[in-house]
């Protein structure tokens, strides 16, 4: 639509048409993704429901500070009620 890709989402709402600028999109990190380690390595075994005893399964945590924010929310928008006009 004028010369702009459209994209159609068959979740989206009857009757709403959304307007998004990818531009207007930017991707923030405090750091980049990683392994947690701890005790010095990153794989260590899970913890029983029993005090003291462990389980016989891995677990290892992964980490990603990180959020998409809109910079210029104005070049994005909504159309609410919206109607075709081919007869159905």
């Amino acid at each position: 639509m004028n010369e702009k890709p459209l994209i159609t989402d068959d979740d989206a709402p009857k009757g709403t048409v959304i307007g998004m600028n990818k531009g207007s999109f930017k991707w923030f990190e405090q750091a980049p993704p990683g392994w947690m380690e701890k005790d010095g390595g990153i794989f260590s075994l899970k913890n029983s429901e029993t005090a003291g005893r462990k389980m016989n399964v891995w677990q290892a945590w992964f980490k990603w500070y990180a959020a998409l924010g809109c910079v210029e929310p104005n070049l994005n928008g909504k159309i609410t009620e919206a109607e075709d006009d081919v007869p159905v």
